[in-house]
């Protein structure tokens, strides 16, 4: 545990910091929408107080769309920095040998270190959707402009907590095949692409499956490629 942790400690603190300024970002822009319908009305007139209104609508939810685009990146920045070299990096530099040598079986070598980045990054993707959640609920579903802008799908809750503990299992066993860093970590970005894709689209339809559905698909397929996982190290030749 303590080896993973200093390899991978300036890749959490670095995810940290990011983390971090999000909700920095959240917390110092969750009054604006409020502000703007107090001062220009729920309802905007076509003069030129009302344009300049317009005018700072677009500029505050241009901006909230970045930071929403900054909140999905999350999960997926978490699978491919610290997921997708968690084995693949072991295997490319054969210090896995080592661990083995010791009398370490490899499912305990590959829990612990799986443990090891999955906590803190569950940490990290909770305090984050807690934060969003509450910034959410003053951004969106408020009419101004005549219009009410809907929060996106998933955007808060606990699946996207659980799409950050797949990404993380995923990327590992993406590296458990490719036993290349490089390899890895673009495998893991497609194929994460695609599976989240996919999923999105069949759990959006005409009965979309409530946030905890969801969050249980995810975890149940973060449980299968961890077991993969398991299964492909277990099987390697030291």
């Amino acid at each position: 545990m303590w080896i993973t942790w200093r390899r991978y400690r300036l890749r959490l603190i670095l995810l940290a910091l990011y983390v971090l300024a999000l909700i920095v970002c959240m917390l110092l822009t969750e009054h604006e929408i409020p502000n703007l319908v107090t001062s220009c009305g729920s309802v905007v007139t076509l003069t030129a107080h009302g344009r300049a209104c317009v005018a700072a609508g677009s500029r505050v939810f241009n901006r909230d769309r970045v930071i929403v685009l900054g909140i999905v990146f999350v999960p997926v920045l978490m699978a491919v920095s610290l997921g997708a070299p968690l084995i693949a990096s072991e295997f490319e530099a054969k210090t896995n040998r080592l661990a083995w040598a010791q009398g370490v079986t490899r499912t305990r070598w590959l829990l612990v270190a799986w443990l090891t980045l999955t906590i803190p990054a569950v940490v990290m993707m909770s305090l984050l959707e807690l934060t969003t959640g509450w910034w959410a609920a003053h951004v969106y579903g408020i009419a101004f402009a005549g219009q009410i802008q809907g929060a996106p799908t998933r955007l808060t809750g606990v699946a996207p907590v659980a799409i950050a503990l797949f990404g993380l299992s995923f990327g590992a066993c993406i590296g458990a095949f490719f036993r290349s860093s490089s390899m890895s970590a673009a495998a893991t970005l497609i194929g994460l692409v695609v599976v989240l894709t996919y999923i999105s689209i069949k759990v959006n339809g005409p009965q979309p499956l409530p946030q905890w559905g969801v969050a249980g698909i995810y975890v149940l397929l973060a449980g299968a490629f961890l077991g993969l996982s398991v299964w492909a190290v277990r099987r390697r030749r030291a």
